[in-house]
């Protein structure tokens, strides 16, 4: 169908991600990007974590659909392609299979498209409008997605975006 293919194959309490998050964090308090009463120790908290990846996941899933797969297990590990697979989730094939199903452009169907260690509590999902561009033609089309304008969108995603984008061009340096 021409769109881009995401998966997301991850343990919820990766410790390399509660590193990421106070560095991204303690750079963001200094330069005044966070707000809300948080500071970077807040954002490491375990159940914020929790909460900030169910809520990107969920989005995904309601924004993308057909074209997101996501794997997520109650585990800490990281680049589990490199140092080992955990645990295989009830009724799923697992996450070593996901993974190569994926890379030979095999998608699960979506019925297995997500599978999480558990389902999150209630989120709004907030999806905008998607453009693309077919040949020389421009179409816009929401594929049955909620149009919601900037001035709609989550405050703490943007900052989040801007904060990524900082960190990667320091990196790049």
């Amino acid at each position: 169908d021409g769109r881009v293919k995401l998966a997301h194959l991850s343990c919820i309490h990766d410790d390399a991600i509660y590193v990421d998050r106070e560095v991204m964090g303690f750079y963001a308090e200094r330069i005044g990007y966070l707000g809300n009463g948080d500071d970077h120790v807040s954002i490491t908290n375990k159940t914020r974590q929790e909460i900030d990846s169910f809520e990107f996941l969920t989005n995904l899933k309601a924004c993308a659909a057909g074209s997101s797969f996501s794997y997520i297990q109650n585990c800490r590990a990281h680049h589990q392609t490199r140092n080992g697979f955990q645990d295989t989730l009830p009724g799923t094939s697992g996450p070593e299979d996901f993974t190569k199903k994926v890379m030979q452009g095999i998608f699960p169907d979506e019925t297995q498209a997500h599978s999480w260690f558990k389902e999150p509590t209630a989120v709004n999902t907030q999806c905008g409008a998607v453009r693309r561009r077919r040949g020389m033609q421009d179409v816009s089309t929401t594929d049955g997605m909620q149009d919601v304008s900037a001035a709609d969108s989550p405050q703490r995603l943007s900052r989040w975006t801007m904060m990524t984008c900082l960190l990667m061009s320091l990196a790049a340096r």
